[in-house]
């Protein structure tokens, strides 16, 4: 079985550095605590100020998040440490993919699964709804997830 993947184009590109930071915070899931995810995004230039992409994430299905993921499917390229070289937040399809179409307003609706691939991590989910809020500009994620929490 082939599984494609269809990137959600709605969010920043990841940085790829080894040492690219993110932080995720594991909530009820619900329109009340969503699932909220700030990650580095790649810079073109070293001087550059880092910035975070804050994504807000809401499932119905209690507890379907696994960090750390090493799930591998077929037709998918990985590296030698099992890293994705693909980074992104995707939906994972049977034999489907997704066209741009139906993603509107920024956000993926309908229990789906999806794969946050990022240089240092592998999150895989089931999200009712996937929203990117907005790019911060900080010294860590996790100053960024404080910034947009406290505004």
């Amino acid at each position: 079985m082939t599984v494609f993947f269809d990137e959600l184009l709605i969010c920043p590109t990841p940085d790829s550095g080894e040492n690219s930071d993110f932080v995720f915070l594991y909530g009820a899931g619900d329109q009340y605590a969503p699932h909220i995810l700030a990650y580095e995004v790649a810079r073109d230039f070293l001087s550059a100020p880092k910035r975070f992409a804050i994504i807000e994430i809401r499932s119905s299905t209690p507890g379907a998040v696994e960090l750390d993921s090493d799930n591998e499917y077929e037709g998918v390229i990985y590296n030698e440490d099992g890293s994705m070289p693909a980074l992104g937040i995707f939906i994972v399809q049977d034999g489907v993919v997704k066209d741009s179409d139906s993603i509107q307003g920024g956000e993926a609706y309908r229990e789906q699964h999806i794969l946050i691939s990022l240089a240092v991590q592998r999150i895989e989910l089931l999200a009712d709804s996937v929203t990117f809020k907005q790019s911060l500009i900080a010294t860590s994620a996790r100053e960024a997830l404080g910034l947009y929490l406290m505004d």
